[in-house]
């Protein structure tokens, strides 16, 4: 027996908003593109850039240059909201690491400088969200 196939929110939640899947999922289905080819270009994102370099009939794989173009997009999509997420994590790590001991210990310690560690501070101060997950050992 065969896994279902996911389905276009399963596929698009972890970075697309709610609002937006359906949008993509009709544009998806207009060109032929199903959930399960964009969940594995999602997954493996190293595999898609590889084929990309790899062959020159590499669009062919992925349901030709339309189809191509817009799983890349999706990858940058998550790589965007990864890169968001990630990018906050480290702003709230550095905010506690700051009322802790020093922006300057801080700094020393991540090989930042002083200016660029009271930034990081300043933002990830704004981030209270993140602590339960930071506690959680995300």
């Amino acid at each position: 027996m065969t896994p279902p196939e996911p389905d276009w929110g399963a596929v698009l939640s972890g970075h697309r908003s709610p609002k937006k899947i359906p949008q993509l999922a009709a544009i998806f289905e207009a060109h032929g593109i199903a959930p399960d080819a964009v969940a594995s270009a999602l997954a493996a994102p190293e595999a898609f850039v590889a084929a990309a370099a790899s062959r020159p009939d590499w669009v062919d794989a992925y349901g030709g240059p339309v189809a191509a173009a817009l799983i890349a997009a999706e990858i940058l999509e998550q790589a965007a909201a990864l890169q968001i997420t990630v990018s906050n994590i480290r702003s709230h790590l550095v905010a506690q690491l700051v009322d802790e001991s020093s922006v300057v210990e801080t700094a020393r310690q991540l090989g930042y400088s002083h200016q660029h560690t009271s930034r990081l501070r300043k933002s990830g101060a704004l981030v209270p969200a993140l602590t339960a997950l930071v506690r959680k050992g995300l």
